[in-house]
């Protein structure tokens, strides 16, 4: 459930495994009682709402930098968190309840910690971002805040949101020693196993992996978010396409290679050879179904439309990763943001540095800082503590060439202002200019 990647970063221990996880951390500046009410940061952590935890990520350099209050949050995962049934027994969604009572939560309590309960900002990362836009989109979170970041993750990300997960869990049932006749019964039978039968129950699950060998259409490598009717009515293409959903200023960005190193890792993508066929690489993108979404008669359209124009194995191999990151990150972060233009202001950033082996965790902050480019990385602010949420991603120094002071401001005005910050009142700079960006269409998709 846990990996070296979740660890706390200052003391190096693993997070423990509890239910009992409905707990939340504060960073506060130093100074607060010279101040008066600060903007408020609530953390939403990402781990493919499966793991991670809020102790994983120090908020206490951003607080003090920044001059804000920073929430890290927690929430239920795996099958505590969004189980699903689709009817009465189990509507799913729980660790989305959870991340909403923690934000009334903050919207009580904040004030008595030095923060201003009507200037919150919700961010996240991977899952934690696409936790973010689902909120953007719940009736459940209106009012709760009043800006939002997702950063690598919205929910158009395949594999974290589905209509509904009946399939996966009668297959947990099933794995559990319950009988399938109705989800009456076999919800029933999981409420009677203790916490450790269903971490074991988890780890058979392979949560986070994908099934190289079996039907992908079958493969569940994430528990998801489902339309429940209640956190979220309909699906977000459907809430997106008739603008109803929480107006507030929103930054949608994305890493130059989403798809490098963490996720092909994690995954145990079959690519150590550093190298890559047309063949293998059609083959992997469909068995990659349960992340792309990509129908298996279309793969072949996709991988040539990318790695058609070498035949270098090598080049194959790193054109295949951006197809990944396009496709699983890319596309639905560009038709988010492009949904949310008009109804609120929405900067959707492409980041122009490729994360290395060396900077992995968290993966958080430092990927607003250091692939967004929304902050000064760690190097260029000069803060010690490598476990904060101002982590910059170490490699070759590249962060020295980018001026971070246009985004800096722009940022800035999003996080203190209640007015939309002044997006297109000047021209961009040369980081932040638009990109040829493949959309779903352009693929045939």
């Amino acid at each position: 459930m846990t990996s070296d990647l979740f660890t706390n970063r200052k003391e190096r221990l693993i997070p423990e495994f509890s239910e009992d996880c409905l707990y939340l951390n504060i960073y506060t500046p130093a100074d607060l009682t010279k101040r008066g009410r600060l903007p408020v940061m609530v953390w939403i952590h990402g781990g493919g709402l499966v793991v991670g935890g809020a102790s994983t990520y120090d908020g206490l350099a951003l607080a003090a930098h920044e001059n804000v209050v920073v929430v890290a949050i927690q929430y239920r995962l795996g099958i505590w968190g969004f189980f699903s049934t689709g009817d009465e027994h189990s509507r799913g969604n729980w660790g989305h309840l959870d991340q909403v009572a923690a934000l009334h939560w903050v919207q009580e309590n904040i004030a008595n910690f030095g923060g201003d309960p009507g200037s919150v900002t919700i961010f996240g990362e991977s899952a934690g971002g696409e936790s973010v836009s689902v909120l953007v989109l719940s009736p459940l979170a209106k009012n709760l805040f009043h800006r939002a970041i997702s950063e690598s993750g919205v929910a158009f990300t395949a594999g974290l949101v589905r209509k509904d997960m009946k399939a996966a869990a009668k297959q947990i049932a099933v794995l559990a020693g319950c009988k399938t006749t109705t989800s009456a019964v076999f919800v029933h039978c999981l409420r009677q196993k203790s916490e450790d039968e269903l971490l074991d129950l988890t780890l058979k699950m392979k949560f986070l992996t994908l099934d190289f060998h079996g039907d992908q259409r079958e493969s569940h490598p994430f528990l998801t978010t489902v339309v429940d009717g209640v956190l979220l009515p309909k699906m977000p293409e459907e809430i997106l396409a008739e603008k109803d959903f929480n107006t507030v200023p929103y930054i949608v960005g994305i890493n130059k290679q989403e798809f490098g190193w963490l996720l092909p890792t994690m995954m145990d993508f079959p690519l150590s050879e550093g190298k890559l066929d047309q063949k293998t690489a059609t083959s992997l993108l469909w068995k990659s179904y349960p992340i792309s979404n990509i129908p298996e008669e279309l793969t072949p359209v996709a991988t040539d439309k990318y790695l058609g124009g070498t035949d270098d194995p090598v080049k194959k191999k790193d054109l295949f990763l951006d197809l990944m990151g396009d496709v699983v990150f890319g596309v639905p972060s560009v038709t988010v943001a492009r949904q949310h233009r008009g109804e609120s202001q929405t900067l959707d950033r492409r980041g122009t540095r490729p994360l290395s082996r060396d900077c992995v965790a968290p993966m958080v902050w430092r990927m607003l800082v250091s692939a967004a480019g929304l902050l000064p990385s760690q190097c260029e602010l000069g803060l010690p503590a490598p476990s904060n949420l101002t982590q910059g991603c170490g490699g070759g120094g590249s962060g020295a060439d980018e001026s971070p002071g246009e985004e800096v401001s722009l940022w800035g005005a999003l996080l203190r202002s209640s007015q939309d910050p002044s997006f297109s009142r000047s021209p961009p700079s040369p980081g932040l200019q638009a990109r040829k960006r493949i959309s779903a269409p352009e693929l045939s998709l």
